[in-house]
């Protein structure tokens, strides 16, 4: 892949970019989620937890993220010192899941996942700030930085779905365990060109929120994500019921991966020429088509191949437009909160919601439980039809 010239330019005005530093976070912390989500229901299963016990499992490593994104951004808004806490916080994240091997229980697994998940995913969208930070002037290269956790994701997906299929899955947590720990040392190479500016919130965040197009988004994106609650719960454990074999599973969690990749490296392009508002509608409307796609023929590989080639639609167009609206509505000041609010109302209560609504439902009806997340998709559309209507879009992304 070839990467523009500017990503590594060094000026007076643009000091040179950190990109394989910051690539490399991004990288091992998908590569996480392409150990667990796919692969740590199936691991469950293995260990004779019930249905409504993944489900709940499921959901906390989802609900740690409504609480713990906006503490850490009223955190590290206030202290000025964002890279040292995300530092920290992964450290404590490696530490909580390497205590899984003493006690696998139900209750453990809980109390020490919803540790785990607050210090790691809820520190993400401080992340995200750090990489802002180091792109002053060149906001367009977010997403060439951003889809290498595509590439991560990819790569764990791909390689477990081939490790599985000989050795069993008790070998999974000791898996997870090395890719926290990569994780965290790769925070410890990256700075924060910001870090000597201590943010003060001049303007209080409820201003923001109470912008039409932001509370518009902040519904409709929360209604995508307690959608995709099925899915990420759900979706092995739904293949592997319906004959399916664990390579087969990581190949399409793979192509998903590939789809969110392909849009997250032609992002800007697709801003600029169809525009945020029409790509986003459409992506909730094949948001919905998705669902529905799975749950009619999951024995179809053709139907499942098309399904997951929707996914660079359904989660990179719709995260790259929260992202950029966040930039352009939010503020330095607010910045933190903004990205923060993001990830505990849209994506930690929606995904937390979706995954135990599933759970719950899940006896009652497989394929009826994909149908529902198809309808809420669709009204998510409803509500961005009807608010979410940026009037341009800012030639810096």
């Amino acid at each position: 892949m070839t990467f523009n010239s500017r990503v590594f330019s060094v000026t007076k005005e643009q000091p040179s970019l950190p990109y394989w530093r910051l690539s490399s976070f991004y990288f091992f912390n998908c590569a996480v989620l392409g150990a667990i989500l796919p692969y740590w229901g199936l691991y469950m299963s293995s260990l004779s937890f019930a249905y409504a016990e993944i489900g709940i499992i499921s959901a906390v490593l989802m609900a740690s993220n409504i609480v713990a994104p906006y503490f850490w951004g009223w955190l590290c808004d206030h202290s000025g010192r964002r890279i040292s806490i995300i530092r920290l916080g992964n450290f404590i994240a490696a530490v909580s899941f390497a205590c899984l091997w003493m006690d696998d229980s139900f209750y453990t697994m809980v109390g020490l996942i919803f540790v785990c998940s607050f210090c790691w995913q809820g520190l993400n969208s401080q992340f995200e700030i750090i990489t802002l930070n180091n792109l002053t002037g060149r906001v367009h290269v977010y997403s060439q930085i951003r889809l290498w956790g595509s590439v991560g994701f990819i790569a764990a997906v791909s390689a477990l779905g081939w490790v599985f299929e000989s050795q069993p899955l008790t070998y999974l947590p000791i898996i997870v365990l090395s890719l926290l720990l990569f994780m965290w040392v790769t925070t410890l190479l990256v700075g924060d060109r910001n870090a000597s500016v201590r943010q003060q919130a001049n303007t209080p965040i409820t201003e923001n929120i109470r912008n039409p197009l932001i509370l518009g988004l902040i519904v409709s994106v929360t209604l995508i994500y307690l959608s995709h609650g099925t899915y990420y719960g759900f979706y092995s454990i739904y293949l592997a019921e319906s004959g399916i074999d664990n390579s087969t599973i990581g190949m399409l969690w793979t192509l998903a991966v590939i789809a969110e990749l392909i849009c997250f490296a032609v992002m800007a392009k697709l801003f600029h020429r169809i525009g945020i508002r029409p790509l986003f509608l459409f992506s909730v409307v094949m948001t919905a088509v998705r669902w529905l796609g799975i749950g009619y023929l999951p024995e179809s590989l053709v139907m499942l191949a098309a399904c997951q080639l929707l996914h660079g639609l359904s989660f990179s167009v719709v995260h790259a437009t929260v992202i950029e609206l966040i930039r352009q509505h939010f503020g330095d000041h607010n910045q933190g909160r903004g990205q923060a609010l993001y990830c505990s109302i849209c994506v930690g209560l929606g995904q937390a919601v979706g995954v135990g609504l599933s759970g719950w439902l899940w006896d009652w009806s497989h394929a009826g439980t994909f149908y529902l997340s198809a309808a809420i998709a669709l009204l998510a559309g409803a509500i961005a039809w009807r608010w979410v209507y940026p009037k341009t879009l800012e030639s810096a992304i």
